[in-house]
């Protein structure tokens, strides 16, 4: 387990800032596909405590990407596919469950 890891993380440390965010966009839209596949409703619920919990623990970190002139909050980008699940959940479920 640990010879996967480790060059896993160095290779996700040599990436530039913007790599990794695209990166981590991308897994989280997939992550969303897959947990609303596997589990309905329940499982866009599951990814938005899950992404809301990691996002304000990423929000500690501020990271600087080339296009802004402000640095922003690395939980930023979960944030938004939280925001994307909740549109989901109201427009498959509608409103009641959203």
């Amino acid at each position: 387990m640990n010879t996967f890891i480790t060059p896993l993380i160095d290779t996700l440390q040599t990436l530039p800032v913007e790599a990794s965010g695209v990166l981590m966009y991308g897994t989280s839209l997939i992550l969303l596909y897959t947990f609303h596949r596997l589990f309905g409703k329940e499982g866009i619920f599951l990814f938005i405590v899950l992404s809301t919990v990691i996002a304000n623990i990423q929000c500690l970190k501020a990271i600087e990407i080339v296009f802004l002139s402000y640095p922003i909050a690395m939980g930023s980008i979960l944030f938004t596919n939280a925001l994307l699940a909740t549109d989901i959940l109201s427009e498959y479920y509608g409103k009641k469950q959203a």
